[in-house]
This record gives C-alpha cells, sequence and structure tokens, in this order.
C-alpha cells in the first residue's frame, strides 16, 4: 500500500496526483520485459496492436466475425467508441450489442497481451 499521509498535507494538487497514480496502479502492471501491461479496459483510451519485443508478432486468434473485424480495425489506433461505430456499420449489429461485443473482446485481447495502449492516447 502506498504512503497516505500525502493526503492528510492539505495540498489539494498533490492529493489529486496521488490518487490519480494509485488508481492507474490497479489498471497496470509489469510485464516481464519491463514494460507496463493494462489490465483493464479505459473505454477513452485508444488501442492498437502490441508491437513484439521479442521478434514475435503477437496474433489474435478470432473466434467469430467480430473478433475479425475489430482485430483488422486494431492496426490503427481506435477507441471502444470508433470500434463500437465501425462494427456497427460493418457487421449491421445494434450499437447496444456492439459495444458489449466490443468491451468483451477488447478485455480479451488485453488479457492475452495482444493489445496496448497508442501513443496518440
Amino acid at each position: 500500500m502506498p504512503d497516505t499521509s500525502i493526503l492528510n498535507t492539505g495540498n489539494a494538487r498533490a492529493a489529486k496526483s496521488f490518487s490519480e497514480s494509485f488508481a492507474l496502479t490497479s489498471l497496470i502492471r509489469l510485464r516481464p520485459e519491463g514494460t507496463l501491461l493494462m489490465t483493464q479496459l479505459m473505454r477513452t483510451a485508444a488501442y492498437v496492436r502490441r508491437k513484439p519485443t521479442d521478434g514475435n508478432v503477437p496474433d489474435a486468434r478470432p473466434v467469430n466475425k467480430v473478433d475479425r473485424a475489430i482485430w483488422q480495425h486494431l492496426q490503427t489506433p481506435n477507441t471502444v467508441d470508433s470500434l463500437t461505430r465501425a462494427i456497427t456499420d460493418q457487421l449491421g449489429m445494434a450499437s447496444g450489442k456492439a459495444v458489449v461485443e466490443v468491451e468483451m473482446v477488447l478485455q480479451r485481447f488485453l488479457a492475452e497481451d495482444l493489445i496496448e495502449l497508442s501513443s496518440d492516447s
């Protein structure tokens, strides 16, 4: 647990910085090679296919047309909202169902370490 004494100093800026930093610790973990890995989806962040660090190109194992479509769109940075719009248009899926599908697929891709935050985020 981090030192929380900063929260009792009356310094609002330091307390806000601390709370943002602490919130991020639950969203990331360290990969064996020392880079950061997102563990939870952030809806407003842009995601892209993970670049290989060891020469092995990560590849998704799409199980359905939604997986395949999302994997294709992740060649460039995309947010949950932009992917939802693309899937709605491309596959003719209702937007409510599309957002659920997009979030589930992105969560799986994150868990499998196939995607990362785009530098545009």
